[in-house]
């Protein structure tokens, strides 16, 4: 049996299968390559979401004013999620710069870790949309 790990649909499934496949069964798991055009929808779609979530807790981003140097919180944006938060993650786990450059694992990889940050300080992240 061959599978292959496209996004977090296909880890579902495997583990779903995993009860009913017969112990001593070779299993081959690999990558499924590049990201596709759905996932990179899917990318947007949860950095709004995220951002939208954030806002609504109120963690807005801050940034130092230009004019007098104080504190300015700002909400966040599907941009400025993808920027700040999901590249840096990106980047500092795959030494990858953009994310046209991922597998279609690592979204799904860079939403657990950055579900778990948020999780500690009592921010529930959406989940990565597979529909």
């Amino acid at each position: 049996m061959k599978i292959i790990i496209k996004g977090e649909v296909e880890r579902q499934q495997l583990h779903n299968l995993a009860d009913y496949i017969p112990i001593g069964s070779v299993v081959s798991v690999e990558d499924g390559g590049k990201m596709s055009k759905k996932q990179r929808g899917s990318l947007h779609v949860w950095c709004k979401q995220l951002a939208d979530t954030l806002n609504d807790a109120g963690l807005y981003r801050v940034i130092l004013s230009p004019i007098n140097r104080r504190e300015i919180e700002i909400p966040w944006t599907l941009i400025t999620v993808k920027e700040d938060i999901y590249k840096p993650v990106l980047q500092g786990k795959t030494k990858k710069d953009s994310t046209e450059k991922q597998s279609t694992v690592e979204p799904s990889e860079v939403v657990l870790i950055v579900s778990k940050h948020f999780g500690e300080v009592g921010v529930i992240c959406p989940p990565w949309p597979c529909r």
